[in-house]
């Protein structure tokens, strides 16, 4: 794909939420994209938050990945629904806690933005809006 969702990503404070919990937080992503892998480094913030950053390793050829972080179980995936836009699915699982997201992603403003629409569950239809930031040198 010509899509590249490389970067370093700050949500937007007066978007949807990217996840639950975090509504009066913030959250950044750190991605490295070289088709198909992707891994994702979401770093949550918000008052009472204490799990830190946790990483999300994907394959957008839609093969399921596993990863142990932190204590968590993700399974994860994607895949590519058009030729812009890519579907990323999520199992976390943490002792009794479990959540599974579904994504669509997509970049507008030439690549400026990354906009993440929650696909279905108690999101769904809600949309993360972030904005690409430069990369430390």
């Amino acid at each position: 794909m010509s899509v590249d969702f490389s970067g370093r990503w700050i949500m937007n404070p007066r978007s949807d939420p990217f996840l639950p919990g975090i509504e009066k937080g913030t959250v950044a992503l750190r991605i490295d994209h070289i088709d198909p892998l992707l891994q994702i480094r979401i770093i949550p913030s918000a008052p009472g938050y204490a799990l830190g950053h946790f990483v999300l390793n994907l394959r957008t050829d839609d093969v399921q990945v596993e990863t142990r972080t932190h204590g968590m179980e993700l399974q994860t995936n994607a895949v590519w629904q058009e030729p812009e836009e890519l579907l990323v699915s999520a199992s976390i699982r943490m002792g009794r806690y479990e959540r599974h997201f579904r994504w669509s992603w997509r970049l507008t403003d030439v690549g400026k933005t990354l906009l993440v629409r929650h696909v279905d569950g108690e999101l769904a239809g809600r949309t993360a809006v972030f904005q690409q930031q430069p990369l430390a040198s």
